[in-house]
């Protein structure tokens, strides 16, 4: 049962998080994490990317995994923790990604506010920022189709973008990284309440969180030939 599992290695035992370590090696071989790669939209009204930001938000473990990690008074053990898998864009916006942008900033504020919650129970919430990691997701973006933006102003510069995004993944860390990542934060006795994990962090992280916002947008836009009107 995965729920006892997690349990389990939430609370300390060593065997159980190896387990969930490999797992974890295993899952995001397979493609998983940034699962809105290149989720190209016009409109910030299109039906596709509400139903996508619904998709990746909403919880549905919270009752089930709660009572395991020791909201139950009469189960034994110490409290557990959740960690939450986010992304480096559930702090920075990047064009042409708004529906998976969107549900990893809504999955940043669900977290800390669930934090807060469990305070009361013991129970730690940990979220885990990841850039790119090297898995099969990026062959999928090789895939996507920009022909069918072919009549819109975005048209020309969605190209650039998806030769960038084929990039990024080439230079992607290994998964191992971020199952190593997760078996730290389950046995060290205080983790930090969120980590980022990405190649390249000045470029990556500290420059677009420690600049000016104009100046981020005026470099994205520059690194994408973006025609930018606003001064």
């Amino acid at each position: 049962n995965f729920g006892v599992l997690l349990a389990a290695a939430a609370s300390g035992d060593i065997d159980a998080v190896q387990l969930l370590q490999r797992m974890a090696e295993v899952t995001m071989g397979r493609g998983g994490q940034s699962g809105g790669v290149a989720t190209f939209v016009s409109s910030p009204t299109d039906p596709t990317a509400v139903k996508a930001v619904r998709a990746r938000v909403l919880p549905g473990r919270r009752q089930a995994m709660a009572p395991l990690l020791g909201m139950d008074k009469q189960r034994r053990g110490v409290p557990g923790r959740i960690v939450n898998m986010s992304s480096l864009g559930g702090k920075i916006g990047a064009p042409y990604l708004a529906p998976y942008v969107a549900s990893k900033h809504a999955l940043e504020g669900w977290s800390e506010s669930l934090r807060r919650e469990l305070l009361m129970f013991g129970i730690d919430v940990v979220v885990v920022g990841p850039g790119a990691i090297a898995t099969p997701i990026w062959q999928k973006a090789e895939s996507l189709n920009v022909a069918q933006y072919a009549h819109t102003a975005y048209a020309p510069f969605l190209i650039r973008y998806h030769e960038a995004l084929m990039r990024t993944g080439v230079h992607g860390l290994p998964a191992s990284r971020v199952a190593d990542l997760v078996m730290h934060i389950m046995t060290t006795r205080r983790p930090r309440t969120r980590y980022m994990l990405a190649p390249n962090p000045l470029l990556n992280w500290w420059l677009p969180r420690l600049l000016p916002t104009r100046w981020v947008d005026r470099l994205v836009a520059r690194a994408y030939g973006l025609p930018s009107t606003i001064q």
